[in-house]
């Protein structure tokens, strides 16, 4: 998974991808923890909603 035509990565404790895929034919938003320091995280995908 590429972030960055530069090697930043070790500058930052957590990564955090948000994007959108298609699920059941609907756009939907997605998130995932990529990389987070010093502690064990979840390797699932969240799907998510932001609402006004």
């Amino acid at each position: 998974m590429l972030f960055s035509s530069y090697s930043i990565s070790f500058l930052t404790d957590d990564i955090i991808r948000m994007r959108y895929v298609e699920i059941d034919g609907e756009l939907s938003q997605i998130m995932m923890v990529v990389k987070m320091r010093r502690g064990a995280h979840s390797r699932e995908i969240r799907q998510y909603q932001i609402t006004t």
